[in-house]
């Protein structure tokens, strides 16, 4: 029976061979090269290249960002005392960073990087294009948050920077210094962390004691170290792309 079947595509083969025109042939390799040429010629520009990374990116993410701001201001409409809304903030300023963990290693977690290290654009352009159209939505959604809540909850613009934008700073930089880790569970690390500071951070500005001796020089430098070092570690982490790439492929 095998050896029926091996003269049948064997005869099939020969066929095929006779009738394929090899001229026909020629002239579409000819037309595939002229045509990889031209696309190779007019490349997409970088704004056209996030335009379309704007399609991969689960909308749903903004959209659970922008419910837990709503909520946030609910209960800062609603808080007791001045400490109250410390805490609320603190939280929803940790949970807001810790939306962009799943959106971000997402490309790690389905194993999609040796495809997009396949791209016209690399793999930190890539990974770099995500980054900043996540930093564009969230600071368009921080900035009307930080807007509603300082005209409705009057609340001074420097209590915002220092119990709502130190947090979510330290919280995304723990984020991207997880994202450059080698360990295939860096993900869960990361959402780890965030909580732990979370806690740590409630945990500080629940104690009047503490809270009060520190001054408001100290919260200053405290906030532009924290933006420094979020730059850092977002640098730090297009730079280990590569490598990460290397390593799993």
């Amino acid at each position: 029976m095998n050896e029926e079947y091996k003269r049948k595509i064997k005869d099939y083969t020969n066929d095929i061979q006779q009738n394929i025109d090899q001229e026909a042939v020629l002239e579409t390799i000819k037309n595939c090269k002229k045509t990889f040429v031209q696309a190779e010629d007019y490349p997409l520009s970088y704004m056209e290249f996030l335009y379309e990374q704007m399609h991969f990116i689960q909308k749903r993410w903004w959209v659970l960002q922008g419910c837990l701001l709503v909520v946030l201001w609910t209960f800062l409409n609603n808080a007791a005392d001045v400490y109250e809304i410390h805490r609320l903030m603190g939280m929803g300023a940790c949970l807001l960073a810790i939306f962009l963990v799943p959106e971000i290693w997402k490309n790690r977690r389905n194993q999609a990087m040796e495809i997009e290290g396949a791209a016209y654009y690399s793999l930190r352009q890539v990974c770099m294009a995500r980054i900043l159209l996540f930093g564009f939505m969230d600071l368009l959604i921080i900035t009307v948050f930080a807007v509603s809540v300082v005209f409705t909850v009057r609340i001074s613009a420097q209590m915002f920077a220092v119990n709502f934008l130190i947090p979510f700073n330290v919280t995304g930089a723990i984020c991207f210094r997880f994202l450059y880790c080698k360990r295939s569970e860096s993900e869960y690390l990361a959402a780890a962390g965030c909580f732990l500071f979370m806690i740590l951070w409630v945990f500080i500005i629940s104690r009047e004691e503490i809270y009060c001796k520190i001054s408001g020089t100290v919260w200053c430098a405290a906030l532009i170290l924290s933006i420094i070092y979020m730059i850092y570690v977002v640098k730090k982490s297009q730079s280990f792309y590569g490598k990460i790439y290397e390593v799993q492929g």
